[in-house]
């Protein structure tokens, strides 16, 4: 295998593993460029070598099973012998071995000659669509019919769709059907860009006036209409602001992607930009994209024009220039299009967008909260249900109707912040990073107290620990496998190691509850700009255990662990 794992990458194979054993359900939710496919290589791997297990990937793309196969081989021990490749662009159909990778337009037309699989995989699952009779639909409900006690993961970086809302929960169209209940498991840019796992991103924006009178004529069906859409950007003024703005602020980038509305919107910009330009999109033949990319990967043009075919499950770490010439309603659009420039590579110290589009002022520059439109009927249900709240599109935490700004992520209403600029190239510069926080405080603790609670929502049992600091009370939440399973309880072993690693963790509230000597901690540091406060570390008098100079390296191991279904 080519590549040891992150340890971030670790934590969250072992979540998902976990969660599989009781959960046959589990939706995977990580940035751009965190490693998605890797991890779920190396999940296939591990079970393969351990079980007799069958697994299927399914995904919606011909370029996307490509990189997926190749990612396969480079990061599992598994031979092509074992490995099936199904997609009619290829011209391979073969659904005999233990492990498949499928297009789902394929698959769906050879389901009935397939035996079945133990564990199967949406990737990108924010494309798969059920209760309406689609083609995940067909394949999910035959799939279930062969396997009964088969498992579904999904992964995806925007667990959202235009026009339906989440693909997890109930915040979606009215009559709408999701498969996952909740995401079980996140891996966010911040997080990974601290770690210097993803690089900075850096802007310019511009607000047109001319394109705002024209895209208030375009037709909206979820997002703007593509022909019509099309039709505007493709006006001499916006093409010529395009071709501009790319010369004057992007050809000291080494690789530029330039997204575009419609195939004749690539072609013509590619036309402009002049032999240092080429494109690719769904009318060439899989010849002349290939031969494209490696022109456009080689160095010997600069730039690519392209519509969706870049904008998700594209891995080309060295892109560092990304173009919008295409405006959109969509926030998965634009967090899959962003994702493309922030992965690491030699040589590179920042992503750059470039935003033509207004874009950016609409999703906000904080990349993992970025607004989602929830539809209209699921915000209208909220309110008729309690007429004193509404739901901040930022977080989803349901805010007192008085208040101007959300006391978990700060979002403000109304939301009106739009970048002026008189015309290109007068760009305005934007930094992208998370609302302005305030820094963690410590705090005095003068008790602490130990009980179990009665979840109101679902009358589970899990622990609580208060700690009273005067002026405000925090708490500590743990959830033990006699009520929980998966992310739940791993979580709260990491707290609970933080706390009293002296002790081992409960496996049960029961257990949990008898645990009345624990050593109050002094003071605990606390974040201050949350709802409710978030206990980062604790300081004691005496500290009650004492812990190795030396840290175990974090290694990939399962050994003795019983299999997850």
């Amino acid at each position: 295998m080519k590549h040891n794992l992150r340890q971030y990458q670790i934590i969250a194979l072992n979540t998902i593993y976990e969660s599989l054993k009781s959960d046959p359900l589990f939706l995977f939710q990580g940035i751009t460029g965190c490693g998605k496919t890797l991890i779920i290589c190396r999940l296939i791997n591990r079970l393969f070598k351990e079980t007799d297990k069958r697994f299927l990937v399914l995904i919606n793309k011909m370029e996307l099973v490509n990189q997926f196969v190749k990612t396969f081989f480079e990061q599992t021990d598994i031979t092509q012998f074992d490995l099936g490749v199904c997609s009619a662009s290829l011209n391979q159909f073969d659904i005999s071995k233990r492990v498949i990778i499928s297009t789902v337009q394929t698959f769906v037309n050879r389901v009935d000659d397939y035996s079945g699989c133990d564990l199967l995989i949406l990737d990108e699952a924010h494309n798969a669509s059920f209760g309406t009779g689609s083609q995940y639909d067909i394949v999910v409900g035959k799939l279930r019919d062969k396997v009964n006690n088969v498992r579904i993961l999904g992964t995806t970086s925007t667990p959202h769709r235009l026009g339906f809302g989440y693909i997890y929960g109930d915040k979606h169209i009215k009559g709408g059907v999701n498969l996952f209940e909740k995401v079980g498991y996140q891996i966010k840019y911040e997080e990974l860009r601290q770690q210097g796992y993803l690089v900075n991103l850096k802007g310019k924006v511009a607000h047109a006036e001319s394109l705002v009178a024209d895209l208030a004529d375009v037709k909206v069906n979820g997002d703007y209409v593509l022909d019509a859409l099309g039709e505007v950007m493709s006006r001499e003024i916006h093409l010529s602001t395009a071709v501009q703005a790319i010369h004057e602020h992007c050809m000291g980038y080494k690789y530029i992607a330039v997204f575009c509305t419609t195939i004749n919107h690539a072609e013509i910009l590619k036309d402009l930009l002049g032999d240092e330009a080429t494109t690719i999109h769904s009318q060439l033949s899989p010849l002349e994209r290939q031969i494209n990319m490696e022109s456009w990967k080689s160095g010997k043009t600069k730039i690519c024009t392209s519509i969706n075919i870049l904008a998700e499950g594209f891995d080309y770490p060295a892109l560092d220039c990304l173009v919008f010439a295409r405006p959109t309603l969509s926030a998965r659009l634009f967090l899959q299009a962003v994702g493309r420039v922030l992965r690491i590579s030699d040589g590179k110290n920042h992503g750059f967008l470039l935003d033509l589009t207004d874009n950016v002022a609409r999703f906000s520059t904080d990349i993992d909260n970025v607004r989602v439109t929830i539809p209209k009927a699921v915000t209208k249900k909220i309110l008729d249900d309690d007429p004193l709240i509404k739901l901040c599109p930022i977080c989803e935490r349901e805010v007192f109707v008085s208040l101007r700004i959300c006391p978990n992520c700060g979002f403000e209403w109304p939301v009106a912040e739009i970048l002026e600029a008189n015309h290109v190239p007068e760009l305005k510069e934007v930094k992208f990073k998370p609302k302005e926080q305030s820094p963690p405080a410590w705090y005095n603790v003068h008790d602490m107290f130990i009980e179990i609670h009665e979840s109101r929502k679902n009358g589970k049992f899990l622990g609580r620990i208060e700690f009273d600091c005067g002026l405000f009370k925090a708490n500590l939440w743990l959830c033990f496998s006699d009520f929980y399973s998966g992310y739940a309880v791993t979580k709260a072993e990491e707290k609970w190691e933080m706390l009293v690693g002296y002790i081992p963790f409960p496996e049960s509230v029961q257990e949990f509850v008898e645990c009345q000597t624990l050593a109050k901690p002094k003071r605990i540091l606390v974040t201050t700009h949350t709802e409710y406060p978030d206990i980062l570390d604790y300081e004691f008098e005496d500290i009650p255990w004492e812990q190795d100079d030396l840290v175990e390296d974090v290694i990939e191991v399962f050994d003795g662990e019983p299999l997850p279904f």
